[in-house]
């Protein structure tokens, strides 16, 4: 698993804009590495939430989707001071950062259609998996955090600080995920269930490099704010509800 680059620390060169898209507005930034990076503050998303993205991506990764690598970014919080926005948060701590990727576009409904079977079965099985509500489309819109790579004609799969959500509801998520009833069409039959219990177990076996990777203040800030601890009372339950004898049972 590819996470050994993910924890080198980068450092800020430059706030290029704020981007327009999502809920949280994040901030498109030069890093002195070179590349362009998406970046969240502990000041615009909970301390919960950016675990949830590292661990999330991190698990993507592993599973074998094309996803960003992730990077710990220092000093955003300063120049955003510096800007004149008033901080909520420490300007010295760390903000998750998700490699910038041009020639691609939101994922469109008509898109989506075009995705290969194995592909869009993957992708349900995952956010099933880590409890991800959070990749909405139908022929109406919605909110699907996936991008399409022009070049490859790929999906590209990031976003994941609303997964790991204990009050999901699987019914909704069974009704509005974008490859759910007739975008997915294949069902989960014992031969697969089998094949991707070994791949979840093979991702929870990662868990351990993966927290090691992240700061310790977003995992600090994180049990204070749920009064438990993020990684072994909200995360890795959900992680293995997969060899209950009833996870599979909802998606056959």
């Amino acid at each position: 698993m590819d996470i050994g680059n993910n924890r080198l620390d980068i450092y800020l060169s430059e706030i290029q804009t704020r981007m327009k898209d999502g809920v949280t507005k994040p901030w498109l930034c030069l890093a002195d590495n070179g590349l362009s990076y998406v970046v969240k503050t502990l000041g615009e998303i909970p301390p919960q939430q950016m675990v949830y993205e590292w661990v999330g991506c991190q698990l993507a990764r592993e599973f074998g989707f094309n996803t960003p690598k992730v990077k710990q970014i220092h000093s955003v919080g300063k120049a955003i001071a510096l800007l004149g926005n008033p901080l909520g948060f420490d300007p010295d701590s760390i903000s998750f950062a998700s490699e910038y990727k041009d020639k691609t576009t939101p994922l469109t409904y008509e898109q989506s259609l075009q995705i290969p079977v194995s592909v869009k079965h993957d992708l349900f099985v995952f956010d099933y998996w880590i409890m991800n509500g959070d990749r909405t489309l139908s022929e109406i819109g919605g909110n699907v955090n996936l991008l399409y790579s022009i070049p490859s004609q790929e999906l590209i799969v990031f976003d994941h600080n609303n997964a790991f959500d204990s009050e999901l509801s699987i019914d909704g998520l069974l009704q509005n995920h974008v490859f759910a009833k007739d975008n997915r069409k294949h069902i989960v039959d014992m031969m697969d269930a089998v094949e991707y219990n070994d791949r979840l177990n093979n991702c929870i076996s990662s868990m351990g490099q993966i927290v090691s990777q992240m700061p310790d203040e977003w995992i600090e800030q994180a049990n204070d704010a749920l009064g438990c601890n993020v990684i072994d009372d909200k995360i890795l339950p959900i992680l293995n509800r997969c060899n209950e004898a009833n996870f599979w049972g909802r998606i056959r």
